[in-house]
Formats: C-alpha cells, sequence, structure tokens
C-alpha cells in the first residue's frame, strides 16, 4: 500500500505540487504512515476538505509541541520554523490494516482529480477547522468529530 501512493502520486510530486516521503537508502521503514507535505497550512486544509467531503479520512499527523498550551506555559516563545512548517503542511492520508487497494484507488483518484481542479473552483481552507488530533479511520468519523467537538467547544451544542 505504501508503495502505491508513492509509485501513483510521484508524477504530482514531479510537477511540484507537493513533497512525498523520503526514505534514505541506508535505513528500512515500517510504511506504517504515509503523508503528503503541502505548500501550505491554507492547501493542506483545502485538499483535507476536498477529500473529506469524498468520504476520505485524511488528517494531519505532526503538532509541534513547543506550539501546544502546556509548554507555551512554562516555557519561553521557541521559535522552531522547521517543526512548525511541518505542522502546518503535513496530511496523512489513510493507511491502515483493512484498506483495500479498490479504497486506495479512490483515494488516489480524488487526490489527482482535487489537482486538476482549477483553483477558482476548489472549497475555500476557511470551510474546515483543524482539529489537533490523531483520528483513527477505523472509528465512526462522525460520532468521534461531534464529540471532540462537543468537549473542545462546547458552546457548539
Amino acid at each position: 500500500m505504501w508503495n502505491n501512493y508513492r509509485d501513483a502520486l510521484l508524477p504530482l510530486q514531479k510537477k511540484g505540487l507537493f513533497q512525498l516521503p523520503v526514505v534514505s537508502d541506508l535505513c528500512e521503514h515500517n510504511a506504517h504512515i504515509f503523508y503528503l507535505t503541502l505548500k501550505s497550512r491554507k492547501e493542506r486544509d483545502r485538499l483535507l476538505l476536498y477529500l473529506k467531503e469524498r468520504g476520505i479520512t485524511a488528517t494531519f499527523h505532526y503538532s509541534g509541541l513547543h506550539q501546544c498550551p502546556y509548554y507555551q506555559g512554562k516555557y519561553k516563545r521557541t521559535k522552531l520554523p522547521n517543526a512548525e512548517m511541518y505542522s502546518g503542511n503535513l496530511l496523512r492520508l489513510p493507511l491502515y490494516f483493512d484498506l483495500s487497494f479498490e479504497q486506495q484507488a479512490y483515494i488516489l483518484e480524488c487526490i489527482g482529480d482535487y489537482f486538476e481542479t482549477p483553483k477558482r473552483r476548489r472549497h475555500p481552507a476557511h470551510a474546515y477547522m483543524a482539529i489537533p488530533l490523531y483520528l483513527n479511520p477505523i472509528l465512526e468519523e462522525g460520532a468521534m468529530i461531534a464529540n471532540v467537538m462537543k468537549s473542545m467547544f462546547p458552546f457548539i451544542g
């Protein structure tokens, strides 16, 4: 599955649309996640929304510890530009034990369609609010998001 993502998305990377994971020839990886590094948070959020509207649970994975409330309350403001860039631009694609090749083909088709759609017809990024949690794609997405939103924002109802 990991190699399928890489092979199918390589042509879009060559167009400069995003970066794929880089694995050194000096190491092996366990292929437990697959991600894209988009050019901006705005682009990442637009793609997240686009995929969500098509029933695909993608998420972001990395959030810098120096940006969490606990850290900010105890230490002076630290600037870590690479951590902040990955926190804002990284999008993790579904990759789990019972993901079928047919489902993966649909995900890849949607990503291809997104980048072929003229920008003026894409949804605005402000329509999506990123939730800084790992959302397990195996769980029921709607109920989980509703519970998270209620706990984070009790005034939503």
